[in-house]
């Protein structure tokens, strides 16, 4: 499902939304996580399966759709972290969409794209837009589904089992003959990644109740997945992967509510993941030959391939990532890179991805600063997962981080078996985001454990890091390293200013780099924006700052009064300067703090 923008039209397949006319199909469009479509833009170098791999696995998902038992409507595909899940899925997709079988999919991802791609709030209606937009659906869906949106346009803010319900299982049950069983096996939906749904937008162990949080979300969207499969009118059978979490096998296995529906399948040795990577390592250095005329045809040797297949544990990641490694770097022949994966050595064996670990504990090293190239990676991380729904730009974030022109490139230029940089494209109609290979780096990332002995910076340092690069900017009235076309610079501040509404809450900039600000020009500057909230948090925020160590009953401090009077000035808007206590004029000039407790955004949500 290929999106385009075609002059003020948004084309999906064979409709066509004219993005100002106010109808039902475009509500529905608008609540959608475009993204997290197989064929989607966002998964444009997804992972599939390499040819002549993975067919026994497929094989067994293929007699499952066609010849199992009709009352197993879910199946559960399964395995650790780097066992090919997303790849196999990603194939199944292309297949099932080239059969006309594909009824849905939605791939999540905690870690690359979109926000909406690691909530659940898109998860029921965009499902809801591929049923009702199916060839063989669409007469039953289409109609009833624009009906119920109309009928009660508040649907988009309710729980995913009202949506479930309204949007999709009330049209198919009225579109039923009565008393009738819709065809099992119409249609194959596909979800993909149900242990990447996060229930908080930052998902932190030092914030308590967020793994609760985030197991509650993907239980909700097991169940009315449940939902679904449980109804007569529902025509599709269902395939969930997953890494096998706690309460996700509680759910669909055992005594859990949809173990009776569902089919259990494992990614281990039976499936012959080692002959796989033997045959996907084989394939791939012989299009590496092809390229390099140099190289011999006996390259690599047998005892080669045989060291990188017992290495990779049956994880399709390592494999993966041994080749983009071999395959990127332009100074080293494809010989010398080999040799170098080939050396290196995990310093504990035993410890599960041991030699996934040593691997990219190895590739970070390669960088010439590899403690600089952590902390960026980490500070797009934490700065990625506190943006409301929204994605971090990658031009933007290498402007914030850059202190030196170029930078960015030597942070992170030697990481494309990593991480794929988009070509910087500030003027696009869509920002252009890092994407991360695999999610297990950025849990290696997250666990000190895992990256010995790599120079880690804890989450807290990382976090006061950021601070003093907003702070710069601000003292610089713009990015560090000046952008060369300064028709951007508007551009910049204000995706600045969102960054500054998703993650200052709470955190403050040193005195020192407000002091020499020009106080006028962000006031000026903030107050141009559309979004009130970033407004009101921005402006508020920054006296709170300011005013936060002045003493009670002396006069304040000089960073303090030049902030009150630009606050305090004319030129503020009128919605300012009311008269109640808690008004934000009213915080400005109390001096002796008696409100400045209840100034911290307490009456609107940041994070």
């Amino acid at each position: 499902m290929l999106v385009r923008h075609v002059g003020t039209f948004t084309q999906i397949g064979r409709q066509d939304i004219h993005v100002n006319e106010p109808t039902p199909l475009k509500d529905l469009y608008s609540n959608i996580a475009v993204g997290a479509l197989y064929n989607s833009a966002e998964r444009f170098n997804a992972p599939t399966c390499h040819p002549d791999t993975r067919k026994a696995v497929q094989r067994e998902i293929h007699q499952w759709m066609v010849d199992g038992d009709p009352n197993k409507r879910i199946l559960w595909l399964t395995g650790p972290a780097g066992a090919g899940k997303s790849a196999i899925m990603g194939s199944i997709a292309e297949v099932l969409h080239r059969e006309g079988k594909l009824g849905a999919s939605f791939f999540f991802s905690s870690f690359s794209g979109s926000a909406n791609r690691k909530s659940k709030r898109c998860f029921v209606t965009t499902l809801a837009y591929q049923l009702q937009q199916h060839a063989e659906l669409r007469a039953r869906l289409r109609k009833p589904v624009m009906a119920a949106i109309e009928e009660d346009p508040s649907i988009f803010g309710k729980g995913l089992k009202h949506q479930m319900n309204g949007l999709l299982l009330e049209p198919l049950r009225d579109t039923c003959e009565r008393g009738s069983l819709a065809t099992p096996a119409l249609q194959i939906i596909l979800v993909d990644g149900v242990d990447e749904c996060e229930g908080m937008e930052q998902p932190d162990s030092s914030r308590p109740g967020w793994q609760l949080s985030m197991e509650t979300d993907q239980t909700e969207v097991l169940s009315v997945l449940l939902q679904a499969a449980r109804d007569r009118a529902f025509p599709c059978r269902i395939i969930v992967a997953s890494r096998p979490e706690t309460w996700i096998r509680r759910f669909l296995t055992g005594v859990g509510p949809a173990a009776p529906l569902t089919t259990e399948i494992f990614l281990d040795e039976k499936f012959y993941p080692d002959q796989d990577i033997d045959k996907y390592l084989r394939q791939e250095f012989a299009e590496l030959r092809s390229w390099y005329r140099s190289l011999p045809p006996t390259w690599p040797s047998e005892q080669d391939i045989k060291t990188l297949v017992t290495n990779a544990s049956g994880q399709f990641v390592y494999p993966a990532t041994i080749i983009r490694f071999v395959k990127s770097v332009r100074s080293k022949t494809p010989q010398e890179l080999l040799e170098i994966a080939l050396e290196i050595k995990p310093p504990d064996a035993s410890k599960p991805f041991a030699q996934l670990d040593a691997l990219y504990t190895s590739i970070l090293l390669s960088s010439s600063r590899p403690d600089t190239t952590v902390q960026w990676l980490k500070a797009h991380q934490i700065l990625s997962n506190r943006r409301r729904n929204a994605t971090l730009d990658a031009w933007f974030f290498e402007c914030l981080c850059q202190s030196l022109p170029g930078e960015a490139e030597q942070v992170l230029g030697s990481l494309p078996s990593l991480i794929f940089r988009p070509t910087p494209d500030p003027r696009g109609s869509q920002p252009t985001a890092y994407i991360f290979y695999h999610k297990s780096f950025l849990d290696y990332l997250q666990d000190p454990e895992r990256c010995v002995p790599l120079p880690l910076t804890d989450n807290g340092t990382v976090e006061r890091w950021i601070c003093s690069r907003l702070g710069i900017v601000l003292k610089c009235n713009g990015p560090e390293v000046a952008i060369d076309d300064e028709s951007l610079v508007p551009q910049f501040k204000e995706a600045f200013l969102h960054c500054w509404y998703g993650f200052m809450a709470g955190r403050s900039i040193p005195a020192e780099l407000l002091l020499p600000c020009d106080v006028g020009l962000w006031i000026k500057y903030s107050e141009t924006l559309q979004d009130a909230s970033v407004l009101k948090a921005f402006q508020r925020d920054m006296f709170v700052m300011a005013h936060a160590n002045c003493r009670p009953f002396r006069p304040c401090r000089h960073v303090c009064q030049r902030w009150r009077a630009a606050l305090s000035a004319p030129s503020v808007p009128q919605q300012w300067r009311v008269t109640d206590d808690l008004s934000p004029l009213a915080i400005v000039l109390d001096r002796f703090c008696v409100n400045r407790a209840q100034s911290c955004r307490d009456d609107y949500p940041i994070a």
